[in-house]
C-alpha cells in the first residue's frame, strides 16, 4: 500500500551513483510482487488454477529483470541469487510441502523449476570472487538454503529421469552444500538442516560422514601427489613460470583487492529465461 509513496533513490544527483543504480535494479524484483499476493491463501483454495496464474505472472515478471545489468560485481551476484531464490518461493508457495503435486501443474509452473534456478545459481557460484559473495550476510545462507530444500525435493518428485549429460538435482545440491560449508570462512548454520533433508537424495544414513569422507579423500590426494613430487631428484626438476599459464592481459584474476566495478556478468550464458523444461527432463 505504501509502496507508491516511497520515492526511490535518485541515480544522476547521487553521490554514489553506481552503488544508487545495482539498488534500483535489485528493488525492481520486489515490484514484481503484486499487491494480492500478500493476501493469498493458498492452503484450502478453490481457485487454484487461477492462483497458479498469478504465480506464473509473477515467474515471468521475474525472469524480465536483468541482473547482469548491475555494475558491482557483489550486487550483480545479490540480485541474480535473489531473482532465483524469490522464483523458487513462488514455486514453493504454490506447492507448500507436497512438491509432488506439481507435476500435474507443468504448464503453469514447471515443476523443474528448481532445477532451472540450480542451474543459474551453479554458475553464478562458480563465477565470482569469494569476496563478492562472503560480503553478504546471513539473508544470502537462508535464500541457498531454501533452494537446496527445493532442489532436494524435486528430485523425488514422480516420473523424475534427466539425461546423463546433463546437471542432476543431486550435482546442483552440492554446490549449494559446499557453498553453504564455506561461508565467510565458517560453516553456515543452516547446513545440519539442509543434510539431514536431503539424506534421502544422497541415500546415505549420515550425509555428514558422505561430506566428510569426500574431503578427506581429497586431502588423501593431494598427499599422494605432494609425495610424488618429494621423491624426484634435483636433476629431474625443471624451472617452471609460476605465470605461465596467464595470459598477459589477465593477471587481474590473481588481484585480492576489494572486488571493483565491473561491466558485465562473467556468465551471461544462461537466464531463467533460456532454460527449457523439456530438455533432458520428463514427468510422466
Amino acid at each position: 500500500m505504501l509502496r507508491s509513496t516511497v520515492n526511490k533513490p535518485q541515480i544522476v544527483d547521487s553521490n554514489c551513483p553506481v552503488v544508487m543504480h545495482d539498488f534500483i535494479n535489485h528493488i525492481r524484483l520486489f515490484e514484481s510482487l503484486p499487491y494480492s499476493l500478500y493476501e493469498w491463501q493458498p492452503e484450502g483454495d478453490d481457485q487454484r488454477f487461477d492462483d497458479l496464474k498469478l504465480v506464473n505472472t509473477i515467474n515471468e515478471k521475474l525472469c524480465s529483470v536483468q541482473p547482469d545489468q548491475s555494475i558491482i560485481e557483489s550486487q550483480r551476484f545479490d540480485t541474480l541469487i535473489t531473482q532465483q531464490w524469490l522464483r523458487v518461493s513462488m514455486w514453493r508457495i504454490a506447492f507448500g510441502q507436497n512438491p509432488s503435486s506439481a507435476s500435474g501443474f507443468g504448464l503453469l509452473l514447471p515443476p523443474s523449476l528448481p532445477m532451472d534456478a540450480g542451474k543459474i545459481i551453479m554458475s553464478a557460484l562458480g563465477s565470482v570472487g569469494t569476496k563478492s559473495k562472503d560480503c553478504h550476510g546471513i539473508g544470502m545462507e537462508q535464500k541457498l538454503f531454501d533452494v537446496g530444500v527445493s532442489l532436494a525435493d524435486t528430485a523425488q518428485l514422480p516420473g523424475w529421469t534427466y539425461s546423463a549429460l546433463e546437471n542432476g538435482p543431486r550435482d546442483l545440491l552440492s554446490v549449494v552444500i559446499h557453498a553453504l560449508s564455506a561461508v565467510r570462512g565458517a560453516q553456515s548454520h543452516l547446513l545440519p538442516n539442509l543434510l539431514k533433508h536431503s539424506e534421502t537424495l544422497f541415500a546415505l544414513a549420515d550425509p555428514n560422514a558422505h561430506l566428510d569422507l569426500q574431503w578427506d579423500t581429497q586431502e588423501a590426494g593431494n598427499d599422494e601427489r605432494l609425495a610424488i613430487v618429494e621423491e624426484l631428484s634435483p636433476e629431474d626438476e625443471q624451472p617452471v613460470d609460476p605465470l605461465g599459464w596467464v595470459p598477459d592481459g589477465n593477471l587481474g584474476l590473481l588481484d585480492l583487492s576489494t572486488p571493483v566495478v565491473t561491466t558485465t556478468w562473467e556468465d551471461a550464458t544462461i537466464s531463467c529465461g533460456q532454460f527449457d523444461p523439456e530438455i533432458g527432463l520428463s514427468f510422466n
